[in-house]
């Protein structure tokens, strides 16, 4: 009889320690990981202006419909960010993502992946910290690019070349299309050495992709 007594003593126990362990991982979920919630994309939020200083505050994850570009991933150079929409600036060029470590879909190109040319660009740096296309320049023909959509289906894209060219010539060479590649993405960022004078690095890096089937 003691020794039933004793074993429904410990079943009580072990239950109310399982229970208080439910309920302690579901307040932290409330709590803390609330903030982590994929946030549902804004059609809106197309970005016509390029700011001088960027947020270098980690966006939170987000949600976008099936048939648009959620995220470029770079295995060789360590690239996993979401992907903005951008167009053109105030300087009638196309607008850089206002957050270092997201890179933009200009939308006046077609979708990456389809036929025509795609062109993403993104922050070489912040003020203080190093941006998500830091170390675009290092990308090397073969190397692979993937865009993942809305649906969670992906885009495979092996790099044909990569081009250090200045400001100037970059606003033609970025739109240059690739010989025999139907389905091209351009990538741009900024390079060479950081002028005060102008306000930003004096040359452009531009990786040239095309879509692996």
């Amino acid at each position: 009889m003691k020794i039933v007594k004793e074993r429904k003593k410990l079943i009580l126990i072990i239950s109310g320690i399982t229970l208080l362990v439910v309920l302690l991982l579901s307040l932290y979920f409330l709590l803390f990981r609330k903030g982590k919630k994929e946030e549902l994309f804004d059609p809106d939020s197309i970005i016509t202006e390029s700011v001088d200083t960027p947020s270098e505050e980690k966006p939170a994850p987000y949600s976008v419909p099936a048939d648009l570009p959620k995220r470029i991933i770079i295995p060789k150079i360590g690239v996993k960010g979401y992907i903005q929409l951008v167009s053109i600036d105030q300087y009638d060029r196309i607008a850089v993502p206002n957050n270092i470590y997201l890179v933009g879909w200009y939308i006046n190109s077609v979708r990456p992946g389809e036929k025509g040319l795609s062109i993403v660009s993104g922050h070489k740096d912040g003020r203080t910290k190093p941006g998500i296309f830091m170390k675009l320049e290092k990308l090397k023909k073969g190397d692979k690019i993937t865009v993942e959509y809305g649906d969670d289906s992906k885009r495979e894209f092996v790099v044909y070349k990569t081009q250090q060219v200045s400001i100037e010539e970059a606003d033609t060479l970025m739109y240059e299309r690739l010989k025999d590649v139907e389905k091209q993405l351009n990538l741009i960022t900024c390079g060479g050495k950081y002028s005060k004078q102008i306000g930003t690095y004096e040359d452009r890096i531009i990786v040239f992709a095309g879509r692996e089937e």
